[in-house]
């Protein structure tokens, strides 16, 4: 199996699991409520790395 498979294969392990409104990040400096707005309603598999 191939790194790309196991990736493969965890996304769709948990491709059932929402993340709701909001993330666990630090909004003093890293993140803008515009940014975790955006990450929160993207698909994981269209977020870039």
């Amino acid at each position: 199996m191939t790194v790309k498979d196991i990736v493969q294969k965890s996304y769709e392990l948990f491709e059932k699991y929402t993340i709701g409104k909001t993330l666990e990040v630090c909004k003093v400096c890293c993140v803008t409520d515009k940014q975790e707005k955006e990450l929160a309603n993207t698909p994981l598999m269209a977020i870039p790395s």
